[in-house]
């Protein structure tokens, strides 16, 4: 039985991500089937690569990733949705295998897509436990009704098997070997997953909605799983959890622990909650060898936080960029202007704030609205007050103000100080680009870390 995973992320402006659910599954996988995996990250010619790889390793399964349905941006719109169409029909027509559909752009609209790509099985949420009795049933021909997490056809009909734990509080051993080499190449940058689920509140976030509890890997799993990286030769880890300080006894924990493993001469990178992060965590952190730190900071407003479900205010801002500067931390700061209770005083607060900062040590990043997905805080509010009454296309929520202004309030941003992201969404490399320029850009990051 020969199983192909297909990374279908293309996105490589600031970097390829590497694939970590696969590299998750594969654990599990590689001890009772034979597995391969395709990242087209790295394809100059993604239909060329899939062609390729059927016909030589002609699997029995492919399992595709879906990292992202579009790039949120409302001013520079752009869904990866008719790529993906290309993507199914150029799958079912190379091989004849069994596809299985999951990662965290499918899980937020799974029915949607599945109608859309009509991939014969889709998994939403952690795919570790899931996948295995998915395999073992389609490999068996069982019946998978008693599979949770599952959409499957029954005839023209989209069956869901029914949902459990959207997220799995099992975390296998990462197995990088077959996507390690690519990232070494371009940068020796890493990621890990140390916890999943999250208990903000935050309007405009899928997350919660899945699971509010958070489950946590052991931290001497994770200082395993960082010691096994060293050795393989990265020398930089960005923690993908959607908060790594969300209990900051927890934070500081770890700080310690990878100062004890000797593991503190790699970077670090991860995102954090405000108001917990204080003095201890950043001295720590330090220690540790965190390098940057990344909020979403969303507004400097006091008002528009709260409203937003933010459980920081201004002052936890404050203290976060006066920590920055003493313990040498980069500090990346995302505002979104435009949501929920945003006025021209909210607006000129958080313009001033941004323009005040003047430090080397200290970046900003903004967005005009936000993306509404289904069943968010952000997206019930919108249609109690009767803004909007469906979703089936995608929507942005942008106040009027903000709107009409655009224009203004980006003029009045000190260009030195913030950086707007749909700049980042233009140079879209998959969009835009020629599989020779493709190629080239690869090729920089290649040479810009070996000069």
């Amino acid at each position: 039985m020969r199983i192909l995973f297909i990374s279908a992320n293309r996105e490589i402006c600031g970097g390829p991500v590497a694939p970590l659910g696969i590299a998750t599954l594969l654990a599990e996988l590689t001890s009772q089937y034979e597995v391969q995996v395709l990242d087209l990250a790295f394809a100059d010619d993604w239909i060329k690569s899939i062609s390729n790889c059927c016909a030589t390793y002609q699997p029995n399964i492919i399992a595709i990733s879906i990292r992202n349905l579009d790039n949120s941006d409302y001013k520079s719109f752009f869904s990866y949705l008719d790529y993906y169409d290309e993507l199914a029909t150029h799958i079912k027509k190379t091989s004849f295998a069994t596809t299985i559909v999951g990662g965290s752009g499918f899980s937020i609209a799974p029915r949607d897509i599945m109608k859309r790509l009509r991939f014969d099985y889709g998994i939403v949420g952690s795919g570790e436990v899931v996948l295995q009795k998915l395999v073992n049933a389609v490999v068996k021909k069982m019946p998978t009704d008693d599979i949770a997490n599952v959409y499957c056809w029954k005839g023209d009909k989209l069956h869901f098997t029914g949902s459990f734990n959207m997220y799995s509080a099992i975390f296998n051993r990462p197995d990088r070997s077959q996507i390690a080499q690519h990232f070494l190449d371009i940068g020796d940058m890493g990621n890990i997953e140390t916890s999943r689920g999250c208990q903000f509140t935050c309007c405009y976030c899928v997350i919660p909605q899945m699971t509010k509890q958070v489950y946590a890997k052991p931290i001497k799993n994770i200082i395993i799983e960082l010691s096994d990286m060293k050795a393989m030769g990265y020398t930089k880890v960005f923690f993908t959890d959607n908060i790594l300080n969300y209990n900051r006894n927890r934070f500081i924990n770890l700080c310690t622990r990878i100062q004890n493993n000797n593991l503190s001469d790699m970077e670090y990178s991860c995102q954090i909650e405000p108001s917990n992060f204080d003095e201890v965590s950043a001295s720590n952190a330090k220690k540790a060898g965190f390098k940057s730190i990344k909020v979403s900071a969303l507004s400097y407003s006091d008002a528009v936080l709260k409203a937003n479900g933010k459980k920081f205010l201004n002052s936890d801002l404050n203290r976060l960029v006066d920590l920055s500067i003493k313990y040498s931390i980069d500090l990346d700061m995302h505002f979104i202007f435009g949501l929920i209770n945003e006025t021209p005083d909210s607006v000129r607060t958080t313009v001033e704030y941004i323009n005040s900062i003047n430090n080397q040590n200290i970046s900003c990043s903004y967005d005009f609205g936000c993306r509404v997905f289904e069943n968010t805080p952000l997206f019930i509010h919108l249609c109690e007050n009767q803004e909007i009454r469906d979703i089936h296309e995608p929507i942005f929520y942008i106040s009027n103000y903000v709107k009409e202004n655009i224009d203004y309030i980006e003029s009045a941003i000190n260009k030195k100080n913030a950086t707007n992201n749909q700049d980042f969404w233009k140079a879209l490399v998959y969009k835009l680009a020629t599989p020779k320029k493709r190629r080239l850009f690869l090729d920089k990051m290649v040479a810009k870390k070996n000069p």
